[in-house]
């Protein structure tokens, strides 16, 4: 309640004439220009809308315990199916940790059902107010607690304890903020605001509810009205696309395209000047990518990102359609991609887990001509399909590999990514470019049927991806419009089998951005 009133204090202070006379053009050491014209603290108006309350352990703790008990009836109520991978490892096996394993379920399952269980985890305990690193043990414990207990017919997965806590570190994280900024309509907001706050931001919104914690109501708007200390980006457009290899190629592909970001730093990119170390996820990016050719699939491409810890600082001047300036960010990311591609054939999917890595960006602004450059750097654990597997198999036929290979064509495996990502956009327009190596190479010895296996073959994948667009958005209409050319060239190995294929996509992409 005190910090509350200094806060407000501040924010009064902050708000008073001796601040709103302040010429735009100019700047104010640690004050950013907010959209009502005036002048405010960045400390004050920082600690108001994004500082954590007291964790809710013993809630948390009931969320956990009501997640795993729903996965828990699904699992019994579909033994049948489940029944497949019942190993029956006995309870030595599991002291000396010879049923840790990886396992081989299918890809999605693997890499989409579980991230989802991961991201409700991390979710449900960040909406209990715990900060980035408590929601992430959260996550991986009760991820463990599935694994190790409730799945005792089989063997613990080692795979399912990366991706679902890691992914869900991702998706959690992303969901959180969505939900948080769709609850901080000041006073409430309208009809309208409410009814997004609890479809979608359920979590957050019950969590407020119980607590009895009332909206911030600081007359800090942003053009959706919800809070304006958030920045926020939303696009949501029908997309066209045709691709093309060596192996043949697709007519019209037609599908939709999600993508947005929000940033929890007041005065981001506008005019101000000031320095934020920052721990509690504050940068989230995502995009989802769906076509169908034929009413089948054709691809599906999943991308989230946070910047977890960091310190972003800015200098702006001008006002918000015409910057000056220089803005920097340090930061340790986390990232998930997933994709598969069924066309044109054959298929090729990847989930990686981009593990906690080092990503540097800068901006530099002359009058409402902005650029932009990042450089990302990461570990990662990686799922791929083996692109010269099928090789090695034709060679090697009288020969058993690993069992997720042998059954479904992927491995799992140890590598690194690297990108460098650059935009240019001046009046609605922008240009965007990325370049971005990934290299894998597999795990040996782990697998599920590791006795039965007569050569263990070691796999090595890469991928060069080079990606370029230019849109074109109308603000005050919503409109939104991208022309994207996209290649990608692979190169495998599995023993002395080699093999490479490359991808070019041509994408045009109309809808709504906001």
């Amino acid at each position: 309640m005190i910090r509350s009133l200094l806060c407000a204090g501040l924010l009064a202070f902050g708000a008073s004439p001796a601040w709103s006379q302040v010429e735009v053009g100019s700047t104010i050491e640690g004050s950013f220009l907010a959209p009502d014209g005036e002048y405010r603290d960045l400390a004050p108006t920082y600690r108001l809308h994004f500082t954590l309350g007291e964790p809710h352990h013993l809630r948390n703790l009931a969320f956990q315990v009501g997640i795993l008990t729903i996965g828990t009836s699904w699992y019994w109520l579909e033994a049948d199916a489940n029944a497949r991978d019942w190993d029956y490892p006995n309870f030595i096996d599991r002291l000396s940790l010879d049923a840790f394993r990886f396992d081989n379920n299918h890809f999605t399952i693997n890499h989409l059902s579980h991230p989802l269980s991961g991201g409700a985890y991390y979710l449900s305990a960040r909406a209990n107010d715990l900060g980035v690193a408590g929601a992430s043990l959260t996550s991986f414990l009760s991820s463990a607690v599935w694994e190790v207990g409730l799945e005792f017919r089989e063997k613990v997965s080692l795979n399912d304890q990366m991706f679902t806590p890691g992914a869900g570190i991702a998706f959690g994280e992303a969901f959180y903020r969505l939900a948080h900024y769709l609850n901080s309509a000041p006073g409430g907001g309208t009809f309208v605001h409410k009814s997004l706050a609890w479809i979608i931001g359920w979590p957050v919104a019950l969590h407020r509810l119980l607590d009895d914690i009332p909206p911030v109501d600081d007359d800090l708007v942003d053009n959706l009205g919800f809070s304006g200390a958030y920045t926020h980006r939303f696009r949501i457009a029908w997309r066209g696309a045709a691709e093309d290899d060596a192996f043949g190629d697709t007519s019209l592909l037609q599908g939709f395209q999600i993508e947005g970001d929000l940033i929890a730093v007041p005065g981001y990119q506008r005019p101000g000047k000031f320095s934020l170390l920052f721990d509690d996820g504050n940068f989230t990016h995502f995009d989802v990518v769906l076509a169908l050719h034929d009413g089948d699939g054709a691809h599906f491409d999943l991308w989230i990102d946070s910047a977890l810890w960091g310190q972003y600082q800015q200098d702006y001047t001008g006002t918000p359609d015409a910057l000056t300036g220089m803005a920097s960010r340090l930061s340790v990311s986390f990232s998930f991609e997933h994709v598969q591609r069924w066309l044109p054939r054959p298929r090729d999917r990847r989930a990686v887990l981009h593990l906690p890595g080092a990503n540097a960006a800068v901006w530099g602004a002359y009058k409402g001509l902005v650029a932009h450059l990042e450089l990302a750097l990461h570990p990662d654990f990686t799922a791929m399909d083996s692109l010269a597997f099928p090789l090695w198999k034709g060679i090697h036929d009288d020969l058993t590999a690993r069992s997720v290979t042998e059954e479904h064509g992927y491995y799992f495996g140890w590598g690194g990514s690297t990108w460098l990502a650059a935009s240019v956009r001046y009046a609605g327009v922008e240009l965007d470019g990325r370049v971005r190596f990934t290299y894998v190479s597999s795990i040996q010895d782990l697998d599920r049927a590791q006795e039965k296996i007569d050569e263990d073959v070691e796999m090595r994948d890469s991928i060069l991806e080079y990606r370029g667009s230019i849109g074109y958005a109308i603000p005050d209409w919503l409109a939104s419009a991208r022309l994207e050319v996209q290649h990608l060239a692979r190169r495998g190995n599995a023993g002395r089998a080699s093999g490479f294929r490359k991808w070019n996509r041509y994408a045009a992409s109309l809808g709504m951005q906001f």
